[in-house]
Parts: structure tokens; C-alpha cells; sequence
């Protein structure tokens, strides 16, 4: 449990350090592709702290694996691989994704948005919040018919027509 902690701790770090370079967003894209290319987290850390399997060949795996990901983030994890003798490697992937969507503000609509309106949604958003959002990810929804859905980790708000329709649907039935 101290080491996943330690884990945790280095890679909130690490997060912080590739926000002030203006980096986290690429950080994240690059471990997201990672955790798809492994596609299963569970199989791969019992993998990688097999004893039978020489540590040179298990490195060479991890830089092979990395090698077309940004220098920081494969830096960072063969730093972590080698630093924890290949355990918690799932678990720093895992810890860099929530560290990034703890701060990601997702911005729904049928329209793109411009800039203006983008940052309107998301100062009303932090202020209502009272928490900061660096990172914004706007999706283009038709479902949505009108309005917009902003989404956090932890929060939805829903001004969408497809939800004011729905509404009104479910008051025509109950009655």
C-alpha cells in the first residue's frame, strides 16, 4: 500500500511538472494510447514482475513499447519501471489518467462553439465549481438536438433540448 502511495505521490508530480510545460495534454493522449495498446493492465503488471523473464528483456519491452510516445512520458515510466523493479506500472497509468480528468472540463454540443463561447462555459463552470479546469475537451453531439451538456469527473450539468424534451415526455406520462 506505501509503494502504490509513492506511486501516486511521483506521479502527481510528474502531472504537475508536464501542466507547467504545457505538456499534459499530450502526456495524456500518449497514455491513453498506451493503455489501449496493452489492453489488459492486469495481465501486463503480472507480467512484468514475472521472475523468469531476465529485467534487460522486460526494459527492452517497456522502450519498444514507448518509443513513439513523447520523451517525458516514456522517461517517466522507464524511470518508474526501473525504480519499483517493474511493479505499479498499471497503476501509474491509471494514476496519470485520473490526475488529468480530475482537471478536464468536457463541453457538449450540436455546434462548435468559438473560443469566446468555450471559455464563457467553462469560467461559469470554475466559478460555480470553485475549482479550476486547465485542460477543455469540446464534443460535437447531435444527439443533443440543442443547448449544451458540461461534464466533469464528478458533475454533469445537462442544458440540453434532448433533456428538456425527455422531461416534458415523462410529465405527459405520469399524468
Amino acid at each position: 500500500m506505501k509503494k502504490t502511495l509513492a506511486v501516486r505521490r511521483d506521479v502527481e508530480t510528474f502531472y504537475k511538472e508536464m501542466q507547467k510545460l504545457n505538456k499534459a495534454d499530450i502526456i495524456y493522449k500518449d497514455v491513453i494510447d498506451l493503455r489501449e495498446g496493452i489492453q489488459n493492465l492486469n495481465k501486463f503488471d503480472q507480467s512484468m514482475v514475472l521472475e523468469r523473464i531476465p529485467d534487460n528483456e522486460k526494459l527492452a519491452f517497456l522502450k519498444d513499447i514507448t518509443k513513439s510516445l513523447t520523451p517525458e512520458w516514456s522517461n517517466f515510466f522507464l524511470e518508474t519501471a526501473y525504480a519499483y523493479h517493474f511493479n505499479y506500472l498499471a497503476d501509474a497509468i491509471n494514476f496519470y489518467i485520473a490526475a488529468y480528468e480530475k482537471e478536464l472540463l468536457i463541453i457538449e454540443s450540436v455546434v462548435p462553439l468559438s473560443n469566446e463561447q468555450t471559455e464563457r462555459i467553462k469560467a461559469s463552470f470554475e466559478k460555480k465549481l470553485q475549482h479550476s479546469f486547465p485542460h477543455v475537451k469540446h464534443q460535437l453531439v447531435p444527439d443533443l438536438i440543442g443547448g449544451v451538456v458540461v461534464r466533469t469527473k464528478n458533475y454533469v450539468l445537462d442544458g440540453s433540448l434532448r433533456k428538456q424534451f425527455t422531461q416534458i415526455e415523462r410529465q405527459l406520462h405520469v399524468k
